[in-house]
């Protein structure tokens, strides 16, 4: 088979770095010139052990190639037909033909094996599944249409009629593929793909036998009719549009228009114009009464309606409640800034307090009592709750006089002041009060005598 299919690896036969991947095989087939490494010098010759053929590889992967060349090998992309190997010692299915090549291509692991197999069948495969989605898409292909074709074509391009008998020689399915690519076909192709290299893989290393893998084969095309019944049933679309294409607008729903005719009229298929059904007036009378109505509210059962009264008063309650709470928080929260504001003010008072006082002629202990009644509770507040210092002042001012009255009546009725001890007394002499004493000789200190003077003096003797 090798010595007579050898003719497919023809001269100029491309040599690229690496197989494509199965996302490269579909979007780009033709391969990326980024991976051009050379191509064949000669067209391939069986020689005893395998194919040979010169590859001319290109100047700038040359050195590359070479420093590389003990660690990679070469491995052939091709399509052929192979059958089911009948021998018990032979695994696999068996190449029976190669039919066309795609590239050789520098590898890292030369194929082998399994390996080469699996490639063919994937091949085959997919050839398989092109026809088929092909036959699906295309019309029936006659010697009419290509004349037609071929006509329009040499019409649009002098040059192209001579190649149209180049595709006369081609197959109907060739000539087709573009018509064929639609969304459904592709992802049946691709599931198909799929799932042949992963049963190939593991059959190729020994992982299925080849019952299993005629099996699996099997199941997955009857897998694969199923999902086609599927799709056409629910999106028969996706077999119509391209694989490129847009999906098509969701369809508004057409608007009903519904009419009445009247009890004594019959029924028509083409409805009457609109201004036909309006109420006509006579010339210089009123116009007609509308006797369009907005729809009735239901009535509501006796359960239903007690329902909603207690949901209005559940409602009603919860909000009486709530603002009650809200305005008991505002009144705590006021009370709370007024205690702040009276505390601070308190706070500041105390040192104007005892200026004031001190420059009054109040003895200390006097001072001291004054300044703990003035600023014990509350001070003068302005309007913003702040200290009004001017009301402070003329507060403890007056309290100060006040109370320098109240100790001189006190004294005055000791008899501090009055002559003592010139003659008997027909009354009985007082006995002074020791507070009334102590608040005298705090005066008279205040006023520069000295505590021995003040205390003569608040006992009556100068």
């Amino acid at each position: 088979m090798l010595k007579r299919d050898a003719g497919v690896f023809r001269e100029g036969l491309p040599v690229f770095l690496d197989h494509p991947g199965v996302n490269e095989s579909y979007d780009r087939p033709e391969r990326s010139v980024r991976d051009l490494a050379g191509k064949l010098a000669s067209t391939a010759v069986y020689e005893g052990d395998g194919l040979y053929a010169d590859v001319e590889v290109y100047e700038h992967w040359a050195p590359v190639i070479e420093a590389m060349s003990g660690d990679i090998g070469m491995s052939i992309r091709a399509s052929g037909t192979v059958e089911p190997s009948q021998q018990e010692n032979i695994r696999g299915p068996i190449v029976t033909a190669l039919t066309e090549a795609a590239s050789v291509d520098f590898v890292t692991a030369a194929g082998a094996g399994g390996k080469i197999v699996a490639l063919l069948e994937s091949a085959r495969e997919q050839g398989d599944l092109l026809r088929k989605a092909t036959e699906a898409k295309a019309p029936p292909f006659t010697k009419k249409d290509d004349d037609e074709n071929a006509t329009s074509k040499a019409g649009d391009k002098p040059g192209d009629a001579e190649d149209q008998d180049d595709e006369d020689d081609k197959p109907p399915f060739l000539k087709k593929v573009a018509e064929a690519r639609n969304v459904g076909h592709w992802l049946e192709s691709r599931v198909h793909r799929a799932f042949s290299e992963m049963c190939d893989d593991m059959f190729g290393d020994g992982r299925l036998t080849r019952e299993e893998r005629i099996s699996l084969s099997s199941a997955i095309g009857e897998g694969l009719d199923a999902f086609n019944k599927v799709v056409a049933e629910k999106v028969p679309g996706l077999y119509e549009r391209d694989l490129w294409d847009e999906p098509p607008a969701p369809e508004r729903p057409a608007e009903v228009v519904e009419t009445v005719a009247p009890d004594d009229e019959p029924d028509t298929e083409t409805a009457a114009p609109a201004e036909a059904a309006a109420p006509k007036n006579e010339p210089g009378s009123s116009p007609a009464d509308n006797t369009d109505k907005e729809g009735e509210m239901p009535e509501l059962t006796e359960a239903q309606a007690r329902e909603l009264e207690e949901a209005r008063t559940v409602a009603e309650n919860e909000k009486a409640a709530a603002l009650a709470e809200a305005e008991a928080a505002r009144q705590e929260a006021a009370e709370a800034a007024l205690k702040l504001a009276r505390f601070t003010a308190l706070e500041a008072a105390r040192p104007i307090a005892t200026q004031v006082l001190a420059e009054s002629s109040l003895p200390p202990a006097a001072q001291s009592k004054l300044l703990a009644t003035l600023t014990s509770e509350t001070v003068p507040l302005t309007a913003e709750n702040t200290l009004d210092e001017s009301a402070l002042k003329t507060s403890v001012e007056e309290a100060a006089k006040t109370e320098a009255t109240y100790l001189a009546s006190l004294a005055e009725g000791d008899g501090a002041g009055q002559v003592r001890g010139l003659g008997e007394s027909a009354t009985t002499p007082s006995v002074p009060d020791p507070a009334t004493s102590t608040a005298l000789e705090e005066t008279y200190r205040s006023r520069g005598l000295s505590p021995e003077a003040a205390k003569l003096a608040a006992a009556g003797r100068p």
